[in-house]
């Protein structure tokens, strides 16, 4: 999930040659990209729990990035709030 003010080829160019797949989110009450925004390879999830759902369990690392927004959703969905 990415506002929508952001570049978001700034982000996954720096990133294709080291992720398997690239899932994009909305992020619920602000202007956020498409997946299209991402290339033709990104895929759209309907939200987060969604998104996290469909990666297989292959033991792979997740990185969630774009927005503090999404970080703070996956934390919240993790139960790790910071103090």
């Amino acid at each position: 999930g990415m506002l929508a003010n952001k570049d978001p080829q700034a982000i996954s160019a720096s990133l294709t040659s080291s992720m398997e797949r690239l899932t994009v989110v909305p992020l619920s009450g602000h202007d956020h990209h498409p997946a299209e925004a991402f290339g033709v390879e990104a895929r759209a999830a309907s939200d987060l729990t969604s998104a996290l759902a469909s990666l297989p369990d292959d033991g792979q690392t997740v990185f969630i990035t774009g927005s503090l927004f999404l970080a703070g959703e996956a934390l919240r969905l993790n139960e790790e709030l910071p103090d």
